[in-house]
């Protein structure tokens, strides 16, 4: 291992660091206050001290991330021009029966969110959402009567 330190070593010494290109944009670096990727390269492997590994290990995780993303988005925006989404197609009729054997009307944020999910089950592009609401908001109720949807749609 000490030889392996010593050729990394003398790879920094001679330049290696100038070969690194930096890949996130300087308005990004600049908003989240990242260093720059050969810096945090150098810092990974021969750090001054504690803090200073900390911020490259903070800058290598958001530029995992920050790739993560942009993978995300670009099958996202693949998907909708392509379009390759499973379209379901139920009975508003039964779905509106189960709404009503319910002990409680839905609120209008609720039925606004019901309404937005089988929007998007209805069309042939692929749907990716998070159903958010405080402990009690009837995130369940929700997602049950969308899952009811998607069951019976067959």
């Amino acid at each position: 291992q000490a030889g392996l330190v010593k050729v990394l070593k003398t790879a920094f010494d001679q330049g290696l660091d100038l070969l690194i290109e930096e890949n996130i944009p300087q308005s990004l670096l600049d908003k989240y206050k990242l260093m720059p990727r050969s810096q945090a390269v150098r810092a990974m492997h021969f750090p001054k001290d504690l803090a200073e590994y900390k911020q490259a290990l903070r800058r290598i995780k958001f530029e995992e991330l920050f790739y993560f993303q942009m993978q995300l988005q670009t099958l996202k925006s693949e998907n909708k021009v392509h379009g390759s989404g499973l379209v379901l197609n139920w009975s508003q009729e039964n779905l509106t029966a189960v709404k009503e054997k319910l002990p409680f009307a839905l609120t209008q944020a609720q039925e606004k969110s019901l309404q937005e999910i089988l929007t998007d089950m209805k069309s042939d592009h692929h749907m990716n959402r998070l159903l958010q609401g405080d402990v009690g908001s009837g995130k369940t109720v929700v997602a049950g009567l969308a899952m009811y949807a998607a069951v019976t749609a067959g």
